[in-house]
């Protein structure tokens, strides 16, 4: 079974890693592809361009056993819908189960995506909260008819299944990350130090 994160990572921070370091190790999944989004369809643009974030990426993962950096978003450039990188992955990894790994937000906005059915249909989703979100109490029938309680099912079908799992409570956002490098606030509790230091030498956010 193969996690697939996705996001924008301007500049990816242990908010990030250490959540879906809990997905892992939940769903005992034995590998993990970081994906950083040339133009994510539902943001406003990236600050730092998509060489440097995928350069953080990278870096940031380097030490991770099991986490890797996808770039084929990058590669792709224009907006990076999600279901064209489900559907490579599909086509790479047969039937082998994928899980696509949001936050609730994002889940919650899934019927908005682009051919958000075909991601559903070719990879599992798997919805992290926080302690103390709750979750819908009406859930519309796609979700109720897709919802899976016991994770070790994911393991056994390629995908079309949603899981919800709570990870730890981090208060770190990107945007948060960028108005202190931007200041004189210390960052060292929010970024690996290799990407500290790579946003230092290149001079972003500043």
């Amino acid at each position: 079974m193969v996690g697939v994160f996705g996001g924008t990572f301007d500049p990816i921070h242990f908010g990030h890693l250490q959540t879906v370091s809990a997905v892992k190790a939940q769903l005992a999944l034995p590998r993990i592809l970081i994906v950083p989004a040339y133009i994510p369809p539902h943001r406003p643009p990236p600050v730092a361009a998509p060489e440097h974030r995928l350069s953080m990426v990278q870096l940031a993962v380097e030490k991770m056993p099991a986490f890797e950096c996808d770039d084929r978003e990058i590669r792709r450039g224009g907006v990076s819908y999600t279901v064209l990188t489900v559907h490579e992955l599909r086509q790479e990894f047969d039937q082998k189960p994928l899980c696509l790994i949001v936050g609730l937000d994002s889940f919650l906005d899934l019927p908005h995506w682009h051919r958000w059915t075909e991601i559903l249909e070719s990879a599992h989703i798997v919805v992290m909260h926080r302690p103390g979100w709750a979750l819908p109490s009406t859930r519309p029938d796609w979700w109720r008819d897709a919802a899976q309680d016991d994770p070790d099912l994911l393991h056994q079908q390629p995908g079309g299944c949603v899981y919800c799992t709570s990870v730890p409570a981090i208060d770190l956002t990107s945007t948060g990350i960028r108005k202190r490098l931007a200041g004189t606030a210390h960052v060292k509790d929010a970024l690996p130090p290799s990407v500290l230091d790579y946003i230092r030498t290149h001079r972003l956010y500043g």
